[in-house]
This record gives C-alpha cells, sequence and structure tokens, in this order.
C-alpha cells in the first residue's frame, strides 16, 4: 500500500487551498454564475467538508489494511485497496490533480465508492458488509458536487474495476471469511462528515455542480 504518498498529495493540496483559495473561489463563481450571494461560512463549509472527504480516504485504508491483517485476510484485501489507490495516484484522471483539493475530489469519490461498492458486492454474497462504516451520503453528495457528466464517468470507472477479474476473485475468496471488518476508530469521522453536511446545509449545493457549468 501506498499511503503515505496519498497524505503527502493530500497536505499539498491543503496548503494550496491555504494559501490561494482555488476551491473556495471555485464555489464562489459557481454560486454567483447561479445569482446567488454566498455568505463566508456557507463557502468555507463546503470547502472543510470537501477537504475532510478527501483526508479520510487514506484514514479508511490504513484502518481497513490493520483489520485485515489482524483478521488474517491481508491477502484478500489489498488488491481491492490498491485497485482503489491506483486511481488517486494517477495523475492522469478526469480533474488534474494539479489543482489542489479541486483536483482530488474526483480521486476521494472514485476511491471511497469503490470501496463502498465492494462492501456492498460482499454483503451481497455473504450478508454482512465488508467494512464497518457506510459512506453512502457522504459519496452521495460528493457526487452532487462534482455534477455530470464526471460523475457518471466516475460511476463508471467504479463499475469496471468492481468488475476485474481480480477484484471478483478476491470478494470470493473473502466471502468465506463471513464477518464485517471493525472500522470503530473511523465511525466518529464518518459520523462528523453526516453532521457537517446537515449543519452546513450540503444541499443547498446540489445544483451548483462543477461539471455542468464547464468550471473542470
Amino acid at each position: 500500500m501506498q499511503i503515505q504518498p496519498i497524505r503527502n498529495m493530500i497536505a499539498s493540496a491543503v496548503d494550496d487551498e491555504n494559501r490561494n483559495k482555488r476551491l473556495a473561489q471555485t464555489f464562489i463563481n459557481i454560486a454567483k454564475a447561479n445569482g446567488k450571494q454566498p455568505r463566508s461560512e456557507d463557502i468555507d463549509g463546503v470547502v472543510t467538508y470537501i477537504r475532510d472527504y478527501i483526508e479520510y480516504v487514506p484514514a479508511l485504508l490504513e484502518a481497513t489494511v490493520a483489520a485485515a491483517q489482524k483478521a488474517g485476510i491481508a491477502g484478500q484485501v489489498l488488491p481491492i485497496l490498491q485497485a482503489a489507490e491506483q486511481y488517486f495516484l494517477n495523475p492522469n484522471d478526469l480533474i488534474p490533480d494539479h489543482l489542489g483539493l479541486l483536483g482530488l475530489m474526483d480521486d476521494a469519490y472514485l476511491t471511497l465508492s469503490l470501496i463502498q461498492a465492494i462492501s456492498r458486492s460482499y454483503q451481497q454474497q455473504s450478508g454482512t458488509p465488508l467494512v464497518s462504516v457506510d459512506l453512502s451520503a457522504a459519496n452521495n453528495s460528493m457526487r452532487a458536487l462534482i455534477g455530470e457528466p464526471l460523475a457518471t464517468q466516475l460511476d463508471q470507472g467504479v463499475i469496471r474495476t468492481l468488475q476485474m477479474q481480480q477484484i471478483q476473485q478476491a470478494i470470493r475468496q473473502l466471502t468465506g471469511f463471513g464477518a464485517t471488518l471493525p472500522l470503530s476508530s473511523l465511525m466518529h469521522a464518518s459520523n462528523l462528515m453526516q453532521s457537517q453536511l446537515n449543519s452546513h446545509q450540503m444541499d443547498n449545493w446540489v445544483n451548483t455542480q462543477l461539471g455542468s457549468l464547464g468550471i473542470l
């Protein structure tokens, strides 16, 4: 696993946002294009949510690796996680990584959506999800922020990866495990993201989609 390079990418993107306010300015421009006058706290809330969502990626990968090693199924889980991290580390993706936090939105969405999809596929075969955190609400909100047509392209990437022979084989091998990997250390962070969704009224942003306005 290459978790530290992912952390380094995110740290660099956070530093870029602190210096240049690239993501914040993007949402200000989007709001104005939709005839809105956003409050600074609303912009800060969206940027904070996106940053926390992106920073959740290495935390989830790291916790899942640790739980899989403890359960003795690291050999079956690692191919799944490596497929997820591969997109994050690929500089030639849909949104260029050099755009700071803006450029990592697609990486984080695809990575977390893939892990969620694999967890559900495992649940269909074993009766229980593979990981104990449910990121459906967070993923749906990030999908809305990314917008079309990029969101559908990313979803198609998740489907293609999920259908890969090595991924399906890993899921079949894991079926015998028949239990959920406990990620209790991440439950608070997952719940916090959900709380931020509500407190910052993320629903107000679902029509200010980056892709549909040609921002990306």
